[in-house]
Protein backbone atom coordinates (compact mmCIF):
# COMPACT_ATOMS: atom_id res chain seq x y z
CA UNK A 1 0.00 0.00 0.00
CA UNK A 2 1.40 3.33 -0.91
CA UNK A 3 1.25 5.93 1.71
CA UNK A 4 -0.96 8.79 0.72
CA UNK A 5 -0.80 12.02 2.39
CA UNK A 6 -3.69 13.48 4.37
CA UNK A 7 -4.18 16.05 1.70
CA UNK A 8 -4.55 13.42 -0.97
CA UNK A 9 -6.51 11.02 1.19
CA UNK A 10 -9.44 13.32 1.83
CA UNK A 11 -10.23 13.97 -1.81
CA UNK A 12 -10.01 10.32 -2.43
CA UNK A 13 -12.36 9.55 0.37
CA UNK A 14 -14.47 12.40 -0.72
CA UNK A 15 -14.52 11.08 -4.21
CA UNK A 16 -15.21 7.65 -2.92
CA UNK A 17 -17.94 8.98 -0.80
CA UNK A 18 -19.50 10.80 -3.68
CA UNK A 19 -19.36 7.70 -5.77
CA UNK A 20 -20.97 5.69 -3.08
CA UNK A 21 -23.65 8.34 -2.62
CA UNK A 22 -24.32 8.43 -6.31
CA UNK A 23 -24.52 4.72 -6.40
CA UNK A 24 -26.95 4.72 -3.47
CA UNK A 25 -28.99 7.45 -4.94
CA UNK A 26 -29.05 5.65 -8.23
CA UNK A 27 -30.21 2.48 -6.56
CA UNK A 28 -32.83 4.21 -4.42
CA UNK A 29 -34.28 6.30 -7.19
CA UNK A 30 -33.71 4.10 -10.20
CA UNK A 31 -36.12 4.26 -13.13
CA UNK A 32 -39.49 5.86 -12.37
CA UNK A 33 -42.47 3.39 -12.14
CA UNK A 34 -46.19 4.30 -12.52
CA UNK A 35 -48.18 3.71 -9.30
CA UNK A 36 -50.80 0.93 -9.53
CA UNK A 37 -54.28 2.46 -9.31
CA UNK A 38 -56.44 1.11 -6.42
CA UNK A 39 -58.89 -1.55 -7.41
CA UNK A 40 -62.53 -0.62 -6.79
CA UNK A 41 -64.32 -2.33 -3.93
CA UNK A 42 -66.62 -4.99 -5.39
CA UNK A 43 -69.30 -4.00 -2.95
CA UNK A 44 -69.56 -0.52 -4.47
CA UNK A 45 -70.23 -1.78 -7.99
CA UNK A 46 -73.86 -2.65 -7.25
CA UNK A 47 -74.97 0.94 -7.07
CA UNK A 48 -74.11 4.45 -6.00
CA UNK A 49 -72.68 5.03 -2.60
CA UNK A 50 -75.03 6.50 0.00
CA UNK A 51 -73.76 9.48 1.86
CA UNK A 52 -75.52 10.64 5.02
CA UNK A 53 -77.90 8.90 7.42
CA UNK A 54 -79.69 5.79 6.13
CA UNK A 55 -83.17 6.36 4.69
CA UNK A 56 -86.18 5.50 6.84
CA UNK A 57 -87.64 2.03 6.52
CA UNK A 58 -90.66 1.64 4.21
CA UNK A 59 -94.05 1.88 5.82
CA UNK A 60 -95.09 -1.33 7.48
CA UNK A 61 -91.51 -2.65 7.94
CA UNK A 62 -90.84 -3.09 11.64
CA UNK A 63 -87.74 -1.44 13.03
CA UNK A 64 -85.17 -4.13 13.77
CA UNK A 65 -84.03 -2.15 16.76
CA UNK A 66 -87.44 -1.92 18.40
CA UNK A 67 -89.54 -4.77 19.85
CA UNK A 68 -92.00 -6.39 17.48
CA UNK A 69 -95.67 -5.51 17.93
CA UNK A 70 -98.18 -8.31 18.34
CA UNK A 71 -100.67 -8.51 15.45
CA UNK A 72 -104.14 -7.17 16.33
CA UNK A 73 -107.38 -8.67 14.99
CA UNK A 74 -109.33 -6.54 12.52
CA UNK A 75 -112.01 -4.33 14.11
CA UNK A 76 -115.49 -5.78 14.30
CA UNK A 77 -117.81 -3.81 11.99
CA UNK A 78 -120.58 -1.98 13.82
CA UNK A 79 -123.97 -2.30 12.12
CA UNK A 80 -125.76 0.95 11.36
CA UNK A 81 -128.49 1.92 13.81
CA UNK A 82 -131.91 0.53 13.02
CA UNK A 83 -134.36 3.10 11.72
CA UNK A 84 -136.86 4.36 14.24
CA UNK A 85 -140.30 2.88 13.54
CA UNK A 86 -142.98 5.43 12.79
CA UNK A 87 -145.07 6.50 15.71
CA UNK A 88 -148.62 5.15 15.62
CA UNK A 89 -151.09 7.78 16.79
CA UNK A 90 -152.84 6.72 19.98
CA UNK A 91 -156.46 7.79 20.40
CA UNK A 92 -157.07 10.05 23.37
CA UNK A 93 -158.19 8.14 26.47
CA UNK A 94 -161.87 8.15 27.30
CA UNK A 95 -162.41 9.40 30.85
CA UNK A 96 -163.86 6.73 33.15
CA UNK A 97 -165.58 7.80 36.37
CA UNK A 98 -164.00 6.29 39.53
CA UNK A 99 -167.40 4.98 40.67
CA UNK A 100 -170.21 4.04 38.30
CA UNK A 101 -173.15 6.35 38.56
CA UNK A 102 -176.01 7.56 36.37
CA UNK A 103 -177.27 5.30 33.56
CA UNK A 104 -174.08 3.12 33.51
CA UNK A 105 -174.33 2.52 37.25
CA UNK A 106 -178.01 1.59 36.91
CA UNK A 107 -177.23 -0.95 34.16
CA UNK A 108 -174.61 -2.55 36.44
CA UNK A 109 -177.04 -2.79 39.34
CA UNK A 110 -179.81 -4.39 37.27
CA UNK A 111 -177.32 -6.78 35.64
CA UNK A 112 -176.06 -8.07 38.99
CA UNK A 113 -179.64 -8.45 40.28
CA UNK A 114 -180.49 -10.67 37.34
CA UNK A 115 -177.28 -12.67 37.82
CA UNK A 116 -178.01 -13.22 41.47
CA UNK A 117 -181.44 -14.56 40.57
CA UNK A 118 -179.78 -16.98 38.13
CA UNK A 119 -177.30 -18.17 40.76
CA UNK A 120 -174.25 -16.31 39.34
CA UNK A 121 -171.83 -14.05 41.18
CA UNK A 122 -171.82 -10.29 40.64
CA UNK A 123 -169.68 -8.76 37.92
CA UNK A 124 -166.82 -6.47 38.93
CA UNK A 125 -166.14 -3.29 37.00
CA UNK A 126 -162.85 -3.38 35.09
CA UNK A 127 -161.45 0.00 33.99
CA UNK A 128 -160.04 -1.49 30.77
CA UNK A 129 -163.43 -2.88 29.76
CA UNK A 130 -165.02 0.42 30.76
CA UNK A 131 -162.63 2.18 28.40
CA UNK A 132 -163.41 -0.23 25.53
CA UNK A 133 -167.21 0.03 26.05
CA UNK A 134 -167.30 3.81 26.33
CA UNK A 135 -165.12 4.23 23.23
CA UNK A 136 -167.40 1.97 21.20
CA UNK A 137 -170.62 3.74 22.25
CA UNK A 138 -169.10 7.10 21.37
CA UNK A 139 -167.64 5.79 18.09
CA UNK A 140 -170.97 4.35 16.92
CA UNK A 141 -172.71 7.65 17.62
CA UNK A 142 -170.11 9.91 16.02
CA UNK A 143 -169.57 7.78 12.90
CA UNK A 144 -173.20 6.77 12.48
CA UNK A 145 -173.12 2.96 12.50
CA UNK A 146 -174.48 0.19 14.74
CA UNK A 147 -172.40 -2.99 14.82
CA UNK A 148 -169.96 -5.02 16.90
CA UNK A 149 -167.41 -4.38 14.12
CA UNK A 150 -166.19 -0.88 13.35
CA UNK A 151 -166.03 0.47 9.79
CA UNK A 152 -162.31 -0.23 9.96
CA UNK A 153 -162.99 -3.93 10.58
CA UNK A 154 -162.10 -3.99 14.30
CA UNK A 155 -164.16 -6.49 16.29
CA UNK A 156 -165.21 -6.38 19.92
CA UNK A 157 -162.40 -8.67 21.14
CA UNK A 158 -159.73 -6.59 19.38
CA UNK A 159 -161.18 -3.45 20.95
CA UNK A 160 -160.99 -4.99 24.43
CA UNK A 161 -157.38 -6.02 23.83
CA UNK A 162 -156.57 -2.54 22.47
CA UNK A 163 -157.87 -1.10 25.73
CA UNK A 164 -155.36 -3.23 27.65
CA UNK A 165 -157.46 -6.26 28.56
CA UNK A 166 -155.70 -9.68 28.36
CA UNK A 167 -156.22 -11.47 25.07
CA UNK A 168 -157.13 -14.77 26.73
CA UNK A 169 -159.69 -13.13 29.03
CA UNK A 170 -161.99 -11.41 26.52
CA UNK A 171 -165.62 -12.55 26.92
CA UNK A 172 -168.39 -10.96 24.87
CA UNK A 173 -170.37 -7.80 24.12
CA UNK A 174 -173.93 -6.41 24.12
CA UNK A 175 -174.87 -3.21 22.26
CA UNK A 176 -178.10 -1.23 21.85
CA UNK A 177 -179.25 2.25 20.82
CA UNK A 178 -182.35 4.37 21.13
CA UNK A 179 -183.36 3.33 24.70
CA UNK A 180 -183.57 6.40 26.91
CA UNK A 181 -183.11 4.68 30.29
CA UNK A 182 -181.16 1.80 31.83
CA UNK A 183 -184.38 -0.05 32.72
CA UNK A 184 -185.58 0.03 29.12
CA UNK A 185 -182.32 -1.18 27.60
CA UNK A 186 -181.97 -3.97 30.20
CA UNK A 187 -185.51 -5.12 29.46
CA UNK A 188 -184.68 -5.30 25.73
CA UNK A 189 -181.49 -7.27 26.38
CA UNK A 190 -183.12 -9.72 28.77
CA UNK A 191 -185.75 -10.56 26.12
CA UNK A 192 -183.09 -11.25 23.49
CA UNK A 193 -181.60 -14.77 23.94
CA UNK A 194 -178.02 -13.93 22.81
CA UNK A 195 -177.86 -10.80 25.01
CA UNK A 196 -179.51 -12.61 27.95
CA UNK A 197 -176.93 -15.38 27.66
CA UNK A 198 -174.09 -12.88 28.06
CA UNK A 199 -175.71 -11.19 31.07
CA UNK A 200 -176.38 -14.51 32.86
CA UNK A 201 -173.12 -16.30 32.00
CA UNK A 202 -171.67 -17.39 35.33
CA UNK A 203 -168.22 -17.72 33.70
CA UNK A 204 -167.91 -13.97 33.20
CA UNK A 205 -166.36 -12.12 36.15
CA UNK A 206 -165.77 -8.57 34.87
CA UNK A 207 -167.76 -5.95 32.95
CA UNK A 208 -167.40 -2.56 31.35
CA UNK A 209 -170.39 -0.34 30.51
CA UNK A 210 -170.42 2.50 27.99
CA UNK A 211 -173.22 5.03 27.46
CA UNK A 212 -173.23 7.96 25.05
CA UNK A 213 -176.31 10.22 25.54
CA UNK A 214 -176.63 11.64 21.97
CA UNK A 215 -178.62 8.86 20.32
CA UNK A 216 -178.54 6.70 23.51
CA UNK A 217 -175.85 4.27 22.47
CA UNK A 218 -175.19 1.46 25.00
CA UNK A 219 -172.39 -1.09 25.25
CA UNK A 220 -171.64 -3.94 27.68
CA UNK A 221 -168.18 -5.59 27.41
CA UNK A 222 -167.63 -8.81 29.38
CA UNK A 223 -164.49 -10.61 30.45
CA UNK A 224 -163.38 -13.77 32.21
Amino acid sequence: MTTIGRRHLVPALAGLGCGALIAVVTVMVGPHQQPVPPQPDPTTLAGPMIIGPPPPDPAGTPDQGSPLLLPLPPPVPVPPPAPTPPQVPVPPPVPVPPVLSGPAGQVLAITNVQRRAAGCGPLKVDPRLMRAAQRHSQDMATRGYFSHTTPNGTGWDAREISAGYPEDKTGGENIAYGQATAAIVMNVWMHSPPHRQNILSCEFTTIGIGYYPPGHYWTQDFGY
